[in-house]
C-alpha cells in the first residue's frame, strides 16, 4: 500500500505498481501481547561502526531522509521496498499492534505508533462501559439515520445522554434509598415505643377480631362489665387507631365525610337531652336514661351548672367517630379520650372527635374535618407493623439501589416521593375511608420506572424475557400482598401509574431519540400534572361514600371474619 507516490510526497494511496517483495522480519520479533499497543525500531547506536550499522536493501532512502507517514491503513502489511513494518488488527477492531523492526526508517514506524496509540486512547473510555451501557450503545445505531449535523453526526446521537457522564455523575452509594429505609425504620419503632406527642404500643397479633372484658363504674355508682372487641395486627404493630394517629391515609382527616354526617346526627339526637342529677352527681342524658338511673331530669335543652359534680362527659372513641356521654371509667375501658376540659363540655357536640381520631394537632371546631393534606405524604413512611416494614424494606433496597444509581439521587428522590403522592391519590379517591399506610405505593411506583426502563432497553436487552417476568411476579406478588388489612391496592396500581409517566420524564436513558423522545417527556409531564389535578379535584369535591361502593373489595379479602372490619370503618 506504500507507493512510490509517498516518497515524492504525492497524495496517493494506492499504486498501479506490482508491490516488491517484503524483506521477512527477524524470528526474535513478534507481535505483542494484547491489548498492548506499542511500537518497536531497530535504532543505530552512536557508537556503531559503518559495518555494524544496518544497511537498508536496494530502493529504500537513507535513514536521514524521513518519508511522508501514510494514514492508518488496516490492511496495511509491509512497505513496498522491504520495510519489515506490519499492523494487526485486534477481533475487537479497536486495539492495534504495531511492530516496525529492523528498519532504516523507524520515523514511519513511530508515526504510526503515535497515531494508533492516540487512536486508543480515545477508544478506551468505550471499553471501560459497563455492559448496562454497551446495550444503550447498541441501540443507538438502529435509530433514524435521518438528518446529520454539521460535524457530520446523527441529530439523533447528539441528543442522545452521555451514559458515562452521567454514571459518573450518580454516586457510588445509593444514599437516598438507604435514608429513605432508615427513617422508616426508626417511625416503626416509635410507633411501638411511642413518643410524648403521639401514641405507642401493640396491638396484639393475629387475624380478625379480638375480645376483652373490662368492668366499669356507671352514673349510679354499680359496676358493670364491657365486652370490647378490637382488631388484631397480622404484622407485629400498633392499632389501628395509633395508626392513624401517625398520618395514615384516612379521608375523613382530609375533607367532609360520613364522619361529619354522623357528628351532625349526634348532635340532633342531643337536641332533646338536659341535665340530670342523682346524688349530688350530674350530667347531660336524655330523659329515658335518666329515668333508668333515678335521677332528676332538670328539662330539655338544660344545662349542668356548678351545684353538682359534672361525672358524665362527651368520650370519643374508635377509629371512626363514635361519641358516647358516660364516666372516665366507661371511657377509659374504650381507650377513649374523655373530655374534662371545662364545665361547658358536657355533650357530644361540644367536642371534634375527629381532632383526637386525627391527631398530629388537629384543631378544627365541631363538625368541621382537619383537612390534613400531608396524608398523602406521610404514608409512604409509615408501617403498619414490623413484618409489613421487613417485606418492603427488602424489595426498595434490591430495587432502590437500581434505579438510583442508574439515574442519580434526587432523580431517584423525585420518583419515588411522586409516585407514592399520586398512589395514595388514587387511593384516597377510590377508597376514601379506608386505613392504609405504607410505602408499597413509592415501590410500585419504581416497579413502573423499571418497567420504563425495560421497554426502553428491549432490543438490546439478552435476558429481557427473564427481567419481564422478574418485574411481571415482583407486582403480582404485590397485589396478593395488597388484600391483607391497611395496605391499599388502589394505592399500587396508581403508584406505578405515576411510576410509569415519572420514568419517562427522569430517567436519563431513552432508547427513543429526536422528536419521539421530547413528544414522550412533553406527553409523561402533561399527564401527571392532568392525573393530580383530577384525581384531588375529586376526591375533595365528591363526599359520597357509594363513589365506589366495590372497589374495598379489591384492598382486602376476608380470609378470617372480621379481619377486614377496621378497613370498611
Amino acid at each position: 500500500l506504500l507507493s512510490s507516490g509517498l516518497r515524492g510526497g504525492g497524495k496517493s494511496r494506492m499504486s498501479s505498481q506490482p508491490r516488491p517483495p517484503s524483506v521477512p522480519r527477524p524470528q526474535s520479533q513478534g507481535s505483542l501481547p494484547r491489548p498492548a499497543l506499542r511500537a518497536q525500531t531497530s535504532l543505530q547506536s552512536p557508537g556503531d561502526t559503518e559495518e555494524q550499522r544496518p544497511q537498508p536493501p536496494p530502493g529504500v532512502p537513507p535513514s536521514n531522509q524521513l518519508l511522508q507517514a501514510p494514514p492508518y491503513h488496516p490492511n496495511y502489511r509491509s512497505s513496498p521496498n522491504g520495510m519489515s513494518g506490519h499492523v494487526e488488527m485486534l477481533p475487537m477492531g479497536e486495539t492495534v499492534v504495531v511492530s516496525a523492526a529492523q528498519s532504516s526508517d523507524h520515523a514511519l514506524a513511530q508515526h504510526l505508533a503515535a497515531e494508533e496509540l492516540n487512536r486508543h486512547r480515545r477508544g478506551t473510555s468505550r471499553h471501560r462501559q459497563s455492559n448496562y451501557s454497551r446495550d444503550h450503545r447498541a441501540t443507538s445505531r438502529s435509530r433514524s439515520r435521518t438528518g446529520r449535523g454539521k460535524t457530520g453526526e446523527r441529530k439523533e446521537d447528539q441528543e442522545w445522554v452521555n451514559e458515562d457522564e452521567v454514571a459518573e455523575a450518580a454516586p457510588k452509594t445509593p444514599f437516598m434509598t438507604y435514608t429513605f429505609s432508615f427513617v422508616q425504620v426508626l417511625i416503626v419503632l416509635l410507633q411501638i415505643l411511642g413518643t410524648p406527642w403521639l401514641p405507642g404500643g401493640l396491638a396484639k397479633w393475629g387475624l380478625g377480631i379480638t375480645e376483652t372484658r373490662e368492668t366499669v363504674r356507671l352514673f349510679d355508682g354499680s359496676e358493670a362489665t364491657l365486652t370490647i372487641q378490637n382488631s388484631a395486627n397480622p404484622f407485629y404493630g400498633p392499632d389501628v387507631s395509633d395508626i392513624i394517629k401517625w398520618g395514615a391515609k384516612y379521608a375523613p382527616c382530609m375533607r367532609s365525610s360520613i364522619a361529619t354526617d354522623t357528628y351532625e346526627s349526634i348532635a340532633a339526637g342531643e337536641s332533646r337531652a338536659g341535665c340530670c342529677i342523682l346524688n349530688g352527681q350530674c350530667g347531660v342524658l336524655n330523659q329515658t336514661d335518666c329515668n333508668s338511673f333515678n335521677g332528676m331530669f332538670q328539662g330539655e335543652g338544660s344545662r349542668c351548672n356548678g351545684s353538682c359534680t359534672l361525672t358524665l362527659r362527651p368520650c370519643c372513641y374508635g377509629a371512626t367517630y363514635q361519641c358516647l356521654v358516660q364516666t372516665q371509667s366507661y371511657c377509659n375501658a374504650l381507650d377513649g379520650v374523655y373530655h374534662d376540659d371545662d364545665s361547658s363540655t358536657q355533650t357530644c357536640g361540644d367536642v371534634n372527635c375527629l381532632n383526637d381520631i386525627c391527631g398530629l394537632g388537629a384543631d378544627a371546631e365541631p363538625g368541621k374535618p382537619p383537612r390534613q393534606a400531608e396524608r398523602l405524604f406521610l404514608p409512604i413512611f409509615l408501617h403498619a407493623g414490623v413484618i409489613h416494614l421487613i417485606f418492603n424494606i427488602l424489595i426498595q433496597i434490591s430495587l432502590g439501589k437500581e434505579i438510583e444509581q442508574a439515574s442519580s439521587w434526587w432523580r431517584f428522590s423525585i420518583m419515588y416521593i411522586g409516585s407514592g403522592i399520586g398512589g395514595f391519590s388514587f387511593a384516597a379517591l377510590f377508597v376514601p375511608d379506608q386505613v392504609s399506610v405504607g410505602a408499597s405505593a413509592s415501590i410500585y411506583g419504581l416497579l413502573g420506572v423499571d418497567f420504563v426502563h425495560l421497554l426502553h432497553r428491549w432490543k438490546a436487552l439478552r435476558d429481557r424475557w427473564s427481567a419481564l417476568s422478574c418485574a411481571i411476579f415482583s407486582a403480582f406478588l404485590y397485589l396478593v400482598f395488597g388484600t391483607l388489612p391497611w395496605i391499599d391496592n388502589w394505592a399500587h396500581s396508581g403508584g406505578f401509574f405515576f411510576g410509569l409517566l415519572f420514568g419517562n420524564v427522569f430517567l436519563p436513558f431513552y432508547e427513543w431519540a429526536g422528536w419521539k423522545r421530547h413528544l414522550g417527556f412533553i406527553f409523561s409531564a402533561a399527564l401527571i400534572g392532568i392525573s393530580f389535578i383530577v384525581l384531588l379535584t375529586l376526591f375533595y369535591e365528591n363526599t359520597d361514600p357509594e363513589f365506589c361502593s366495590w372497589c374495598k373489595f379489591i384492598n382486602c379479602i376476608e380470609y378470617t371474619p372480621g379481619l377486614c372490619d377496621d378497613e370498611f370503618g
